[in-house]
C-alpha cells in the first residue's frame, strides 16, 4: 500500500542513498501523492540526473500537469519542464557564446512555451502575469538561442495586444530590446504606451515616463530628449484634463445620488406624516354627546396611544390646537387653555388631588398626551 502523506515521502527521498534510488521513490511518491507539485518536479529533475529517456521525463510532466490544482502549480511545471530541455540544447548556459547545435530541442522547447504561453491565456486570462514570463523566456530564446530577433518582436506584438493595458509587459518589451541593443526598437515601444491608461496600476504611466527619459539621456541624442519631454509633458497635459473632466464628472453624480436620497428621504417623511394623520383621523371622531369646548364646538374623542398606564383611555379634546381644550370621557377633570369671552383669561381646571395623588398625575400627563396628539 502507498501511505498518502507527503511528509513521509519526502522524508524518504531525504534517506535515499543514490541517485537511481531516489528516482524510483520519487516515481512512487509522483503515484502516491500527485497533488503536491513540490514531489513532481523534484522528479523531473531526478530523472533529467538519471539522463532518462526523453518519453519518460515527458510521459512524467504530463502526467503532473493533469494533476495540477491551479494556475500557479501549472506555470510552476511548465517552467521547470522549459528549463530542463534548455539544459538539454545548451546545457552550460550562454556563457562562452555557446550555440545551439541540436535543432530538435531548439523546436521542442519553442513548442513548449508556446503552449504554455496558450495555456496561461486560456485558464488563466485574469493573470497576464502568468502568461508574461512564458511569453519573455520565448522571445529570450529565439533572441539567444535561434538568433531571431524578428520572432521575438512577432511575439511580443501578440502579448501586447493581447494585454496591452498590462504595464509590465510593456515593461518587459522595453527591457529585452534593450539588452539585446535595439534603442529604435525600445524607443518605438515607448512612444506607443507612454500615454496609454493602465486599470488598476496609477504608477504605471510615471515609471513608463522615467524609462524614456532614462533611455534619450543615455543612449538617445539630445533631439531625441527634448522630443521625449515634450511627448510626455503634452501627455501629462492631456491626462490631467482627462483626471480633472472625470473627477468633475463624479462629483456631479455623487451630488444628484445626494439630491435624490434626500428627497426619498424627504418623501418617506411626508408619507408617515400623512399616515400618522390618517390614523388620528380614523381615531378621532365626534360623538352627539360630545361636550363643548371654548370654541363652542363639540370636541374629538380620541384614545391615548401613548405607552404607559393611561394607553387606551379615551378623552375629549379639542380640533384647534389654540383651544387645547381637554376632558376624560369617563368623567375625569375637564380643562382649556383658550380664552373665553371675558376679556380675563380663564385658567383650566386643574384635576383634583387624591389621597395618592395618582389619578392627579395621569390627568396631567394625559392633557400633556393630548397636546401632543392635538
Amino acid at each position: 500500500a502507498l501511505p498518502h502523506s507527503a511528509t513521509l515521502w519526502r522524508a524518504y527521498v531525504a534517506v535515499c542513498p543514490s541517485r537511481r534510488d531516489e528516482a524510483r521513490v520519487l516515481a512512487r511518491a509522483a503515484r502516491a501523492v500527485p497533488w503536491d507539485v513540490e514531489l513532481q518536479v523534484k522528479l523531473l529533475r531526478a530523472l533529467e540526473r538519471n539522463s532518462s529517456a526523453v518519453e519518460r521525463v515527458e510521459a512524467a510532466f504530463r502526467a503532473a500537469l493533469g494533476c495540477a490544482l491551479g494556475m500557479g502549480e501549472a506555470a510552476r511545471l511548465y517552467k521547470e519542464r522549459a528549463d530542463g530541455l534548455r539544459r538539454c540544447i545548451l546545457p552550460h548556459g550562454f556563457d562562452g557564446g555557446a550555440v545551439a547545435e541540436d535543432a530538435e530541442g531548439v523546436l521542442a522547447l519553442t513548442e513548449l512555451l508556446h503552449e504554455a504561453v496558450g495555456y496561461m491565456r486560456a485558464h488563466g486570462a485574469a493573470y497576464p502575469a502568468l502568461s508574461l514570463q512564458f511569453v519573455e523566456y520565448l522571445a529570450d530564446v529565439h533572441v539567444r538561442i535561434e538568433g531571431d530577433e524578428a520572432a521575438a518582436d512577432v511575439v511580443w506584438e501578440e502579448e501586447l495586444r493581447v494585454n496591452g493595458t498590462f504595464a509590465p509587459a510593456w515593461e518587459a518589451a522595453v527591457r529585452q530590446a534593450r539588452a539585446r541593443g535595439s534603442v529604435a526598437r525600445a524607443r518605438a515601444l515607448l512612444r506607443r504606451c507612454h500615454a496609454r491608461s493602465f486599470m488598476g496600476d496609477p504608477g504605471a504611466r510615471e515609471r513608463l515616463a522615467a524609462t524614456w527619459l532614462e533611455l534619450e539621456a543615455r543612449e538617445g541624442s539630445l533631439e531625441d530628449l527634448d522630443a521625449a519631454e515634450g511627448k510626455l509633458a503634452k501627455a501629462s497635459a492631456v491626462a490631467a484634463g482627462l483626471t480633472a473632466a472625470r473627477e468633475g464628472k463624479e462629483a456631479k453624480q455623487q451630488a444628484a445620488r445626494e439630491e435624490r436620497q434626500t428627497a426619498k428621504a424627504e418623501r418617506k417623511r411626508e408619507r408617515e406624516r400623512e399616515r400618522r394623520t390618517a390614523e388620528s383621523l380614523e381615531q378621532a371622531f365626534v360623538p352627539e354627546n360630545a361636550p363643548l369646548c371654548k370654541c363652542d364646538a363639540r370636541a374629538q374623542q380620541k384614545a391615548v396611544t401613548k405607552d404607559g398606564p393611561l394607553q387606551g383611555r379615551a378623552f375629549f379634546s379639542c380640533a384647534s390646537r389654540k383651544c387645547q381644550f381637554f376632558e376624560w370621557k369617563d368623567g375625569g377633570k375637564k380643562g382649556s387653555k383658550g380664552k373665553g369671552k371675558a376679556d380675563k383669561p380663564e385658567q383650566p381646571d386643574k384635576p383634583e388631588a387624591t389621597a395618592d395623588g395618582g389619578e392627579s398625575a395621569r390627568n396631567v400627563e394625559a392633557m400633556d398626551v393630548a397636546e401632543e396628539q392635538g
